[in-house]
């Protein structure tokens, strides 16, 4: 019988990278802002010390830039 040694540290914490690219410099969206309805394109490298996998993906909205995301 093999028994597995388990660790009590927890999962790895994922790091999250912007590419680099032009629009994607300083943060992973672009356009950093604009009217209802618009349309973002997120870029971003994901790397986890684990090889998970990026699950759940979320996006929080800011909708009137006060901190209160929706």
């Amino acid at each position: 019988m093999q028994i597995e040694e388990c660790s009590s540290a927890g999962p790895a914490v994922p790091t999250l990278y912007w590419t680099g690219e032009s629009n994607y410099t300083n943060d992973g969206v672009d356009p950093d802002s604009g009217a209802q309805f618009s349309n973002f394109t997120f870029r971003v490298n994901y790397t986890d010390a684990d090889n998970d996998y990026p699950l759940p993906i979320e996006v929080w909205v800011d909708v009137d830039d006060n901190g209160a995301y929706a």
